[in-house]
């Protein structure tokens, strides 16, 4: 699998949805305009993104978002872990949150 690290050369998000309206623009594609306008104003608004890696048991999806992010920042192994649900905010320091079924919260300073 390719680290995305080794692709410099990205566009940033505002470039490709920029794109994305000049192209539905041009081709009329009239259906695509309030779904572009939502995706302007919410990047505008500097919201978190959400994304969700959906795939089948042991296909690699912390493998393969720790390639994304450039860290190991999931533990990847053999034992599986299919029934957590991760969450990775941007932080300027790393930390480690859990939450439990309980609601309790108990954080890790550094780790990550």
């Amino acid at each position: 699998m390719a680290n995305l690290a080794n692709f410099p050369s990205l566009p940033p998000v505002q470039a490709v949805i920029s794109g994305n309206c000049r192209i539905c623009n041009q081709s009329q594609i009239i259906s695509l305009n309030r779904q572009m306008a939502v995706c302007e104003t919410r990047l505008k608004e500097d919201p978190p993104i959400e994304v969700a890696v959906l795939s089948q048991f042991k296909a690699g999806k912390r493998f393969f978002v720790n390639d994304l992010l450039g860290k190991p920042i999931l533990p990847v192994g053999l034992v599986p872990a299919t029934s957590v649900i991760n969450r990775i905010p941007y932080e300027s320091q790393a930390r480690t949150t859990a939450t439990y079924l309980d609601r309790r919260r108990q954080e890790t300073p550094g780790a990550g």
